[in-house]
């Protein structure tokens, strides 16, 4: 398996660019992601070197705790996760990314440079708890985010 890149940051950046020096290898496609479900499929596959750009929604909402007083956009609550969620540390019910075992937090908008020896299918979750002493904490998840994922091919 392959396990998360230690400089993480050196793949990911939430600044906007123009994509003008790479090959366009998937075309952009809106797809709905569930809070009540862990790693989605979207149909993506990447190999390293490609350029992901996931843009969310930031008009659609959800939580990955119906008991908190409102839902929130894929930023997620602002509350630290704790051991035993998809990502940790990061950000409770953040919108994040998989792809192998490369583990990414992506936010309202992110795009990754998939680092060399990770390839695979793009899966997208909120960031929760999957299992603790009262069960499948997505079960008590609400809502869903919108996102637009394109993929790049760096340019030659």
């Amino acid at each position: 398996m392959q396990a998360n890149p230690t400089e993480t940051n050196e793949y990911i950046t939430h600044e906007r660019f123009n994509p003008e020096h790479l090959d366009l290898k998937e075309s952009p496609n809106i797809e709905n992601i569930p809070a009540n479900a862990a790693w989605v499929s979207t149909g993506f596959m990447v190999a390293e070197d490609d350029i992901v750009i996931i843009d969310a929604d930031d008009d659609t909402k959800w939580t990955a705790n119906r008991q908190m007083p409102s839902m929130y956009d894929a930023n997620g609550s602002g509350n630290p996760s704790q051991p035993g969620y998809l990502l940790y540390p990061g950000i409770e019910g953040a919108l994040i990314g998989k792809i192998g075992q490369f583990i990414f937090q992506v936010g309202l908008f992110v795009h990754v440079h998939v680092p060399k020896g990770v390839s695979g299918e793009l899966l997208l979750s909120i960031n929760d708890d999957t299992n603790t002493l009262k069960g499948n904490e997505f079960a008590d998840n609400a809502g869903s985010i919108d996102v637009t994922i394109t993929v790049y091919r760096l340019a030659p």
